[in-house]
């Protein structure tokens, strides 16, 4: 009998604990208690941009659509080395396995289901202001419209998923579709975020959507879509029509407002300019790179990236470079790479030498005047054509 009252007592204190035990989570973030105030979407926010970049960690550090694209143009060849089956099969139109792509995949899906998140519950939180509400809204309508723009030109034919609940049976949707979201996705943004010249904007601002970037993008897709499918108008999601002279309107209002334009010597563009030390060619035409802290008017939407990493561990850094680096070997001042996408002789050769882009672009082992010496095959290279990509080369 005494055992009989303890086991009744101690089912009365267990279940009047329900009453008074604290069930919210304190130590982690989750659907119930986040978002709960701006920081929170502003975090969000970093975790949708961080989509963007993370698949270049590792062995998938490849699988961008930038890069993808580069390797199957033909003004390159695949480059690499003799085991590189991955990037010869892209220069060849093939597959090296099966679903190759999936991390690309992924990645992207995730940035989706990132921005969809911030469009879903933009809502529940209280805000400062209007304006940092649409800020937030426009940036994450771009970015999804970006990520479905790198999905439909490697894919074609990709599930349209607009919510955070997705059926994972969501079939694949026609690509007029997934454009007239992309379109819409853009025009969104470009009425949302701010008209703040370039020059205007803190430095912290750097590497965020813009209403310029969404204006460029928004003509770029168009430019994409009519050409390729042949449709000059579009129907968007709110029923209206967005034709040609409307894009026009986009662009004239970008070149007219933005404060962005053209620098005043191509080359300053790109790293190799800040090697004027020990880059002949840069040293004898007093080139200086312009850097990446607000005095390029020419970069309109960047991606971020980080100095730090390795060859094994890019961390935060740039892989992409690592893949036009020159396979083998350090020629200073050009860093070690992979040798990835060579130049097409054929495009060297046709390129005017009067035009100062063609050897601001090309590095051709052949021109002594460079003052860089070259080592033919010194790993296993592939399609080693002697023409390289000057600026997305790694540098020393």
């Amino acid at each position: 009998m005494k055992n009989i009252y303890l086991l009744l007592v101690s089912v009365f204190l267990l279940s009047g604990c329900s009453g008074f035990l604290d069930t919210d989570n304190l130590t982690q973030k989750n659907s119930s208690n986040f978002p709960a105030n701006e920081e929170d979407m502003r975090s969000s926010l970093t975790a949708a941009y961080a989509a963007n970049t993370y698949c270049e960690i590792g062995g998938d550090r490849w699988k961008n659509v930038m890069l993808i694209s580069e390797c199957m143009a033909d003004y390159t060849l695949s480059g690499g080395g003799l085991g590189d089956r991955h990037v010869r099969a892209l220069a060849e139109y093939k597959q090296s396995a099966v679903n190759f792509l999936s991390s690309m995949w992924r990645r992207l899906y995730s940035g989706v289901t990132r921005a969809n998140f911030i469009l879903e519950t933009a809502d529940q939180i209280t805000w400062s202001g209007e304006e940092s509400k649409n800020k937030v809204l426009g940036e994450a309508y771009f970015l999804r419209a970006n990520f479905y723009f790198d999905l439909v030109r490697a894919f074609e034919n990709v599930p349209l998923v607009t919510s955070t609940d997705v059926d994972k049976d969501t079939p694949q949707a026609e690509p007029s579709l997934v454009f007239q979201l992309i379109l819409s996705d853009f025009k969104k943004a470009v009425e949302l975020l701010p008209s703040v010249r370039y020059q205007d904007m803190p430095v912290s601002e750097l590497g965020h959507a813009t209403k310029w970037a969404a204006e460029g993008m928004l003509a770029r897709a168009y430019l994409y879509y009519s050409g390729v499918y042949g449709q000059t108008d579009v129907t968007l999601e709110d029923g209206t029509a967005l034709t040609k002279q409307e894009v026009i309107k986009y662009v004239d209002d970008c070149i007219a407002n933005s404060g962005h334009g053209l620098i005043s010597d191509f080359r300053n563009l790109w790293p190799y300019a800040y090697s004027n030390k020990d880059y002949g060619y840069a040293k004898e035409n007093g080139l200086s790179w312009i850097g990446e802290t607000g005095d390029n008017i020419e970069t309109m939407f960047a991606y971020k990236y980080s100095t730090l990493g390795t060859a094994q561990d890019v961390s935060y850094g740039n892989g992409i470079c690592l893949f036009y680096g020159i396979r083998g070997q350090e020629t200073m001042p050009f860093g070690k790479g992979w040798g990835w996408a060579t130049a097409n002789p054929k495009l060297y050769k046709e390129w005017p030498d009067e035009d100062l882009r063609k050897k601001g672009t090309l590095w051709s082992v052949y021109d002594k005047e460079e003052g860089v010496s070259y080592k033919w095959n010194a790993n296993r290279n592939y399609n080693e054509t002697g023409y390289f990509n000057l600026n997305s080369a790694t540098l020393l």
